[in-house]
């Protein structure tokens, strides 16, 4: 099954806030630095890379030192700092690795609307046949409850069925679906290839600080992927080298992927 990432040429790779900012604040660096490199090598190998990224609301807190406003004002005001700041930090990173970025925010209502969701796709294609990286993150800025998707995994989800991409990697702070209680020894479910009743009673119902999402919303998120036919991989993004050795077919993370 591991074949399908090999062959696999449209990736969509979505990193949390947990993973892209720091306690400080800052893009982390730690992790960052190494996932650029990856997305750059799989770039010279000819794959078409999206990256959706979270943090710009935690990277505002951080800035702000606001705490406890969680009001829907105050969350917009916050995102519309923090995109400001995030995408600087990815502008630097990125052109060192003479990357150009570009970036794209999106809310539900572009991709309800048929003529939106088409246009989406386009600018989509278009950024990616000029060798720009697109940087996707929701408009939190004026999103409201009706027009959310609620959270980047569902959004990763639906930016890889708008390019209909081989592949979304969902990488995260844990190495994938744990199967074990957490006061057991680690083991991972390699594979999933339909989500059935046993695979949601692992389901803990945890998040990492400062994320949003969750192995539920990561579980919804597959089920779009796997509805339109692409696979979906849960990992580790601070395991060496993971997306690198997820395309050369490496048992690592979780698997979605339909067994036809």
């Amino acid at each position: 099954m591991r074949k399908v990432l090999q062959e696999a040429n449209t990736w969509i790779v979505k990193v949390g806030t947990r993973v892209c900012v720091d306690g400080h604040g800052r893009l982390n660096g730690k992790i960052m630095l190494g996932l650029a490199a990856q997305i750059a090598q799989m770039r010279e190998r000819g794959c078409r890379v999206v990256l959706v990224s979270s943090g710009a609301i935690g990277m505002a807190r951080e800035i702000l030192q606001v705490e406890g406003l969680d009001t829907l004002p105050v969350k917009q005001a916050l995102a519309a700092i923090g995109q400001v700041e995030i995408m600087d930090s990815y502008k630097n990173l990125f052109a060192m690795l003479g990357i150009k970025v570009a970036q794209v925010l999106l809310t539900r209502e572009d991709v309800d609307d048929k003529e939106r969701y088409l246009n989406a796709r386009n600018t989509l294609n278009a950024l990616l046949e000029y060798n720009i990286l697109p940087i996707i993150n929701e408009n939190d800025s004026v999103s409201t409850g009706e027009i959310r998707f609620g959270d980047n995994d569902s959004l990763a989800a639906t930016v890889g069925s708008l390019l209909n991409a081989d592949v979304v990697v969902n990488l995260t702070s844990v190495p994938g679906i744990l199967i074990n209680p957490p006061d057991k020894e680690e083991e991972i479910l390699e594979l999933v290839t339909e989500i059935t009743p046993e695979v949601e009673s692992l389901d803990r119902r945890t998040k990492t600080d400062g994320g949003t999402g969750g192995l539920t919303s990561k579980l919804n998120a597959a089920r779009t992927v796997l509805s339109y036919g692409g696979a979906m991989v849960i990992a580790k993004a601070s395991e060496e080298d993971v997306i690198l050795r997820l395309k050369d077919g490496e048992k690592l993370g979780t698997l979605f992927c339909a067994q036809s």
